[in-house]
C-alpha cells in the first residue's frame, strides 16, 4: 500500500510539467534530448526512474521503474504511452500490479504548430472514459494571451478557471487570475512580475484585501535558474514562510543536470541523463506554467 502510494504521487508529480521562463529546459539542446530521469526521496529506500522512449523524433512511452536498495532490483512502475493522430495526441496512463498494467488514466492534446492548444483529461467511470478537466490556450504570436480550465463532475461543469496576461517590452508584466463563485466569475488574483539582471520575482496578490499570497523569487546565472525560493502565505500570522528551495546544476552543454529541493524535512534530488537526438516533449508541457515562476515541476515533467 505504500509504495502504491508513492508511486501514485511520483506520477503526479514528476508527470505534471512546468516549463520554466528560461532555457533550461531539459528538453534538447543541439540535438540532445532528454533520455533518463533518476529521483531520490531521502526518507525513501529506493531510487525511482523514468525512461524517456522514442520513435524517430516522437515520445512514444515513458516508462516508470523504481529501484530497491535492498535488492538492487529494477520493478516496474508505471507507463505512459502516446499515440499520435495530428493534431491530436493521446497518451494513456497504465500502472503495474502484479503483472497487469492496470489503466489509470487518459489525456487528449491538440498541439498546432508544436504548441499544445487544448488539453482533456478523462476519468475512468464504471468502465468508460469520462471527461474531467478541459484546458484551453490562446496565443497572439508566440506569446500566451489566455489559459482557461474546466473542471466537471458526474453532473456538468463544475469549476471554470481563467488566466490572462499581459505583456510590457514583449516580457511577462501581470496575470489576472478569475475563479467562479455559486457560479460567477471573478477576479481572486493578480501576479506581478518584476524583473533584475540576477533575479526575477513574482508577487501574488489577493482581490480582497490585497495580501501577498504567494512569493516566487529565482536567482539567475547567465540566464539560467540556479536557485528559487517559493513562500507561502500563513493565517491568521498573515505572513509569508519560506515553503521549499531548489538549486539547479548544470553540464557542460548547458543543459539541466540535477535539481534538488528541500521542502520541510525532505530532500528530492533529481538527476538529468541526456542522448543524441531530437525529441518533442515540449509539445506537453503546460503552457500556463511556462509563464509561472514556480520552477517547481522543472524535474521535468509532462503536462497531465
Amino acid at each position: 500500500m505504500k509504495k502504491s502510494s508513492i508511486v501514485l504521487l511520483l506520477i503526479i508529480v514528476l508527470i505534471s510539467c512546468k516549463k520554466s521562463v528560461d532555457s533550461s529546459i531539459p528538453e534538447q539542446n543541439n540535438s540532445f534530448r532528454i533520455k533518463t530521469t533518476t529521483t531520490q526521496i531521502d526518507n525513501e529506500s529506493s531510487l525511482f526512474i523514468q525512461d524517456y522512449i522514442y520513435e524517430e523524433d516522437k515520445l512514444t512511452e515513458i516508462l516508470g521503474r523504481y529501484k530497491s536498495n535492498e535488492s538492487g532490483e529494477l520493478h516496474d512502475n508505471y507507463s505512459i504511452r502516446f499515440t499520435y493522430n495530428l493534431p491530436i495526441v493521446i497518451a494513456e496512463t497504465f500502472i503495474k500490479y502484479s503483472v497487469d498494467w492496470v489503466p489509470l488514466g487518459r489525456f487528449e492534446y491538440e498541439i498546432i504548430n508544436g504548441r499544445m492548444t487544448k488539453r482533456i483529461k478523462f476519468e475512468m467511470n464504471s468502465g468508460v472514459w469520462e471527461k474531467s478537466r478541459k484546458a484551453t490556450y490562446t496565443y497572439i504570436g508566440e506569446a500566451l494571451k489566455l489559459f482557461t480550465n474546466e473542471i466537471y463532475s458526474s453532473s456538468g461543469l463544475k469549476l471554470f478557471h481563467k488566466r490572462e496576461y499581459k505583456y510590457k517590452s514583449n516580457v511577462l508584466d501581470l496575470c489576472y487570475i478569475y475563479e467562479t463563485d455559486h457560479g460567477n466569475l471573478f477576479l481572486h488574483r493578480i501576479e506581478n512580475y518584476s524583473y533584475e539582471p540576477s533575479e526575477i520575482m513574482m508577487n501574488s496578490y489577493r482581490m480582497s484585501d490585497s495580501v501577498i499570497m504567494f512569493r516566487i523569487k529565482k536567482e539567475l546565472n547567465s540566464g539560467k535558474v540556479i536557485h528559487l525560493e517559493s513562500y507561502g502565505h500563513t493565517s491568521p500570522e498573515n505572513e509569508l514562510i519560506l515553503s521549499f528551495s531548489q538549486d539547479f546544476k548544470y553540464n557542460n552543454n548547458g543543459l539541466l543536470q540535477e535539481t534538488s529541493e528541500i521542502k520541510g524535512y525532505n530532500t528530492t534530488v533529481i538527476n538529468y541523463e541526456y542522448e543524441l537526438g531530437n525529441g518533442n516533449i515540449s509539445w506537453f508541457y503546460s503552457p500556463e506554467k511556462e509563464m509561472d515562476l514556480d520552477f517547481s515541476s522543472d524535474k521535468k515533467q509532462i503536462s497531465f
